[in-house]
């Protein structure tokens, strides 16, 4: 976290600015490392405006727990199926995706164990990277090059009605341009021989 970036942010709400606070504080998360308190503070400030799914979300992971946060936090983690402890996983911001579970506060880490096993969190991105990794061999790529795909020649389709008339007409005034300068010629080396006999 930078110096005195509570120093700023306290400074924009009192300047009613929220919204820079608001984008001071996302501004940190985005650019830093995994930060419980940064994470209170801006669940804090999106709780006071009933940003509530964005607000649970940020106290979730700040691992700080208060009355007064429940409500949120529950909102937040109601969107996520228990089921598939992966959406919730995915939903952190990329600072918070842990590959080893233990390295989460004890409070998320304990819901992060009731919907799922700690091995699973721990592998995930892993698994994920194979899964990609094996999808882009399939489709002809090797490992650490990239690759064009294959152009693939469109199936033919028969002509409409339309097309083929088209065709002809070209066909037709084509070819009967070529008989008008065919005999064209013929008649003009006509011409020039009766005159060269008629010379001699």
């Amino acid at each position: 976290m930078k110096p005195g970036l509570y120093e700023r942010v306290d400074a924009a709400v009192q300047c009613g600015q929220v919204w820079r606070a608001k984008e001071l504080l996302r501004g940190n998360i985005g650019s830093g490392s995994y930060d419980s308190p940064l994470y209170e503070r801006y669940g804090r400030l999106l709780l006071g405006l009933g940003e509530f799914v964005e607000a649970g979300k940020y106290l979730f992971l700040s691992g700080c727990r208060h009355p007064e946060f429940d409500e949120a936090i529950e909102v937040y983690l109601s969107r996520h199926p228990e089921g598939r402890p992966e959406v919730l996983y995915y939903s952190f911001p990329a600072a918070a995706r842990f590959r080893q579970i233990v390295r989460y506060p004890l409070a998320v880490r304990r819901v992060l164990e009731e919907r799922g096993l700690p091995q699973y969190f721990a592998q995930l991105e892993q698994e994920r990277s194979e899964r990609a990794k094996r999808k882009f061999e399939r489709m002809g790529g090797r490992t650490g090059y990239a690759y064009a795909p294959l152009r693939r020649e469109a199936p033919h389709t028969p002509d409409t009605p339309a097309q083929w008339a088209f065709r002809v007409l070209l066909l037709g005034v084509l070819s009967a341009g070529l008989l008008l300068l065919l005999a064209s010629t013929v008649v003009g080396v006509v011409v020039i021989i009766r005159w060269i006999v008629s010379l001699i």
